[in-house]
């Protein structure tokens, strides 16, 4: 399976979430991707810093695949207000202290010439029909590259997308769709086979401290590095979030491409809460056909999905960590 890994991700860098990186690892050790390439985007950390993280993930499994520079901010959201909350705990305790004694990423490549769009584009159109999209960031990079071409949805195999929160109490915004909810109502909407892996099933994962240590005591220097970063990112979480153990968002979305053994799958219509005061950002969902009355609400023709709306946890993470741990 031709692979585009769209992602943000933080491993190394203090109170960045780690998960990017093991959905990297996840598709590099698994022999049934062809990874065409890595794409930066805005999110979990800023472009630059993420370029870095990226790179260093590539250059620990020994691999030449070309990594782009991406969108660093949304079509329309001000990012401000996502980066000062994002990138501001970097400097504050607890996770100063926590990095303290994780080298910051130095990988030694740079990112290949040319945009994350532009690529994504490139890729797709030299092989129609056999490019998955694991798109695992906020979705702004794929929503350009429809915007280039809109007749990509009909040439893409799939996209699988890591974001959205239907249903979770008490949590009015997920990141990756919440930071740029025009690009998800892009991408969601599209019209290509696509699969939802929201904030609701992924926070049914966990990787506890000793199920990570399997991966820092590896001799396979993806693993080892995957590990040591991890381990202070999921005794941040249990610091700040009173969680025990890190869930595992970004490797379940590129999991299920590969084996949904372990998940629940459901189709319905969605799409992107745009206008709302309280609710931008928020996917909606319905069925086909139901009965119940929608008293006045007028749905708009969108395409249906697959929503990954259940995880059998200690199945799944079996799964990613023999993957993970092969020399």
């Amino acid at each position: 399976m031709r692979i585009i890994l769209d992602c943000d991700p933080g491993n190394g860098i203090p109170g960045s979430d780690i998960d990017d990186g093991l959905a990297l690892g996840l598709i590099l050790q698994s022999p049934e991707f062809q990874l065409e390439a890595v794409t930066i985007v805005g999110g979990n950390t800023a472009v630059e810093v993420g370029i870095l993280a990226g790179l260093a993930v590539l250059e620990a499994a020994g691999s030449a695949v070309p990594l782009y520079r991406g969108a660093p901010r949304p079509l329309v959201e001000d990012p401000r207000p996502w980066r000062a909350s994002l990138d501001g705990r970097r400097g504050v305790e607890p996770a100063v202290s926590m990095w303290r004694d994780v080298p910051y990423p130095a990988p030694t490549g740079t990112p290949a010439a040319g945009s994350a769009a532009e690529a994504i584009v490139r890729i797709v159109n030299a092989h129609p029909g056999e490019v998955t999209i694991a798109a695992v960031g906020p979705l702004t990079n794929v929503a350009q590259a429809i915007l280039i071409d809109p007749e990509l949805p009909r040439k893409v195999r799939q996209i699988a997308i890591m974001g959205g929160a239907f249903n979770m109490w008490h949590r009015p915004q997920e990141l990756n769709v919440c930071y740029d909810p025009e690009a998800a109502r892009i991408v969601v909407t599209c019209g290509a086979p696509v699969v939802m892996v929201p904030l609701d099933t992924t926070m049914k994962t966990a990787l506890l401290l000793e199920d990570n240590a399997r991966l820092t005591a590896s001799a396979n220097p993806l693993a080892h590095l995957l590990g040591r970063t991890g381990d202070p990112w999921i005794r941040y979480i249990a610091a700040v979030r009173n969680r025990i153990g890190c869930a595992l968002h970004d490797p379940l979305a590129v999991a299920v491409l590969l084996d949904r053994s372990f998940v629940r799958v459901e189709r319905a219509y969605v799409d992107i809460e745009t206008a709302g005061r309280l609710t931008r950002g928020r996917p909606v969902s319905w069925l086909a056909n139901d009965p119940l009355p929608t008293c006045g609400l007028h749905l708009p023709a969108v395409p249906q999905i697959d929503i990954v709306t259940n995880v059998d946890n200690d199945a799944f993470k079996a799964f990613m960590l023999e993957r993970l741990l092969r020399r």
